[in-house]
């Protein structure tokens, strides 16, 4: 956690251009550093990727490799099962798809591994990317994935932001010559292991020129808008559009017992059904992810030893 800025990292720019004002309510939710079961897998999995082509270790030569955070709060074990699953096939899509650059572009491809990088410009914005590359007069930043949601590459924020944090921190390896040319060739690349499953390519790729930017993110006036970046964000219980949603939920159920009870039964006022629920449906939608979230922000809170009064943990049968 402590490599990602809070203000503004890779994995919260596409959040706070799509959602400005999600700084500021994330600072109103209690935050669990332990992130989920799915987010220790894909942390042990990008250090295992990290050691490999830092260090030149082979994987397989250390498993079962544990990943231990910095604090001590929590552990992950990569075993030889999930290396095969999703490592392995990751790892050799990656090297077949510099391979390939190489032969296009005829040169090597140089990379940095887990670099810290700061965007110019905002103070605290700031994030740790997988992968830096340049092959000949072009640039590339490649990112791991390891979740179960497909990611694109296409216009992908999270590596702009990297790209453009790379031209600053890293601007003597980049060289003046390609960081200064707005035409200089950058290339987004996604390794996700989902793709296989799928029938796509591991490896998704999309290529822009320099350029990046990120604005608002600290202003209390900020735009608030939902879209995919909140699939994620814990901010989702304070924020006023998900609220909002319960409430209208409400008045629409209100307004439907209502219209029932004037009606007694008459079939001359009866309840346009397929509007109502193309309306219920559209909030459902907006609920389901808030109660989802609710839940999941709740239980770790609890583990966490925090009481809420009323509930508690209750212990189950493995897989119960």
């Amino acid at each position: 956690p402590e490599e990602h800025s809070d203000l503004v990292g890779g994995s919260t720019a596409a959040r706070r251009m799509g959602c400005p004002r999600s700084y500021k309510l994330e600072q109103l939710v209690p935050k669990d550093e332990r992130g989920s079961e799915y987010a220790r897998e894909g942390t042990a999995l990008h250090e295992l990727m990290a050691m490999t082509l830092r260090d030149g270790i082979e994987p397989t030569d250390i498993l079962p490799y544990t990943f231990t955070s910095a604090d001590g709060g929590w552990s992950f074990t990569v075993d030889r099962e999930l290396w095969d699953a999703k490592g392995e096939p990751a790892l050799t899509a990656f090297d077949q798809f510099c391979a390939q650059m190489e032969r296009e572009i005829g040169d090597d491809m140089h990379m940095l591994i887990e670099r810290r990088v700061a965007v110019p410009g905002i103070p605290g914005a700031f994030g740790t990317a997988d992968i830096i590359g340049r092959c000949g007069a072009e640039l590339f930043v490649c990112d791991w994935k390891f979740g179960y949601k497909t990611v694109a590459a296409d216009a992908n924020r999270q590596l702009m932001f990297y790209a453009a944090g790379a031209l600053n921190t890293e601007r003597a390896w980049v060289t003046s010559e390609l960081a200064d040319d707005p035409t200089t060739p950058v290339t987004l690349a996604i390794i996700q292991p989902l793709n296989a499953g799928q029938g796509n390519d591991i490896v998704q790729h999309w290529t822009t020129t320099v350029g990046a930017a990120v604005t608002e993110a600290q202003e209390d006036g900020a735009r608030i808008a939902k879209g995919e970046w909140c699939n994620f964000a814990r901010c989702k219980t304070v924020c006023p559009l998900y609220l909002n949603a319960v409430g209208s939920l409400g008045e629409k159920m209100a307004e439907l017992k209502a219209r029932q009870a004037a009606s007694n039964g008459s079939p001359d006022d009866r309840l346009d059904w397929g509007r109502r629920y193309a309306e219920l449906l559209e909030v459902a939608d907006l609920v389901d992810p808030l109660v989802a979230e609710i839940h999941a922000q709740a239980h770790a809170y609890a583990e966490l030893g925090s009481a809420i009064p009323g509930w508690g943990l209750e212990a189950k049968r493995p897989g119960a």
